[in-house]
């Protein structure tokens, strides 16, 4: 079997709007921070978490090693 690739730039955007939903709260996790997907979409609907003074190095600093998977 062959892996399909998009070739329509809708279904090519689609999908990563759904990788971005997807991994929103893992990509926190592992990299430290949130992603600028995450603030654009804050920004576009007018919500963003309250960040208190420390809180950005707080999740820069409590990133995880390691992530897991399990069926």
């Amino acid at each position: 079997s062959s892996l399909s690739i998009p070739s329509n730039p809708d279904d090519i955007m689609v999908a990563t709007e759904c990788m971005h939903e997807r991994y929103y709260f893992s990509d926190v996790h592992i990299r430290g921070h949130y992603s600028a997907f995450a603030k654009k979409e804050w920004e576009r609907e007018g919500t963003k978490p309250v960040m208190e003074s420390g809180d950005e190095e707080i999740l820069a600093e409590g990133k995880c090693d390691y992530l897991g998977f399990s069926s």
